[in-house]
């Protein structure tokens, strides 16, 4: 457990408002049991481990699981707010053994101390409000709208042919480095852009974007030099061309989508 912290965080309100007391008297019994020993051992259980401790209570367990109070993480299991709370404490621990290797010693057991604390007696946060067990259905919640999200999206292998569909790909990964989310109807449109393009040019058109680091898929303008206007899109077309032969042996040559 982190350093200095032999308890965890526990609000009446949280608790009573949780999705837990609505289970009997036992099962709240040992769940609380549970979240003592996993706090104890850091948060690294196995689902084995935590059987073989409470044998006797399996039937209570089985409740906890399909309650989803208690998830299964491969082997292991997982309690979300506690969970929360290992990480928060564990990164005050790094902050405040960073700030000791400056030289701040002192104040790194000020700082442990005050804000560890803090942590304990401030009011819940709305997070801490919510109920135990609530938190953790409207976790499964989100991760079921991103499943849905991603069906309506459909994958980009699936709406654009070979070389495109890894190029939108890479479009996609662009705009998550720039923090911009790319919603179903937005993503739909774009790819009707690219679908009205060639292959060669809507190959470019992703790689010109990418490189000057726009949030919208643009086509490279006509430049002015020497006064002569250079003809930058055949020119952006006959790269995207050059990257298609190169990689895929321009299968899907100049024809449109």
């Amino acid at each position: 457990m982190p350093e200095g912290l032999p308890y965890f965080k526990f609000f009446p309100r949280t608790y009573t408002n949780g999705r837990i007391t609505l289970l009997d008297e036992h099962t709240q019994g040992v769940f609380i049991n549970v979240c003592s020993y996993y706090w104890m051992k850091n948060g690294l259980v196995s689902e084995e481990e935590i059987r073989l401790r409470f044998r006797k209570k399996n039937k209570y367990l089985e409740r906890l699981f399909k309650q989803r109070l208690i998830k299964k993480i491969n082997s292991k299991i997982s309690i979300s707010f506690l969970d929360e709370q290992l990480e928060t404490f564990e990164n005050i621990r790094k902050k405040n053994s960073e700030n000791g290797k400056l030289g701040g010693r002192k104040q790194e057991a000020t700082a442990l101390g005050s804000v560890s604390e803090t942590e304990a007696t401030v009011n819940p946060s709305v997070s801490e409000r919510q109920g135990i067990g609530d938190k953790e259905e409207d976790k499964d919640k989100d991760e079921e709208g991103e499943e849905k999200e991603k069906e309506k999206g459909g994958g980009a292998d699936a709406l654009l042919p070979g070389p495109l569909g890894v190029k939108l790909n890479e479009w996609e990964q662009h705009l998550r480095e720039k923090k911009c989310r790319l919603t179903p109807s937005t993503k739909k449109l774009q790819i009707e852009k690219l679908r009205a393009m060639s292959p060669s040019l809507a190959v470019a058109t992703i790689n010109f974007s990418i490189t000057n680091g726009y949030t919208g898929l643009f086509e490279e303008r006509q430049k002015q030099q020497n006064g002569k206007r250079t003809h930058s899109k055949q020119q952006q077309a006959r790269e995207g061309r050059d990257y298609l032969a190169e990689h895929y042996g321009d299968k899907l040559g100049g024809k449109k989508i």
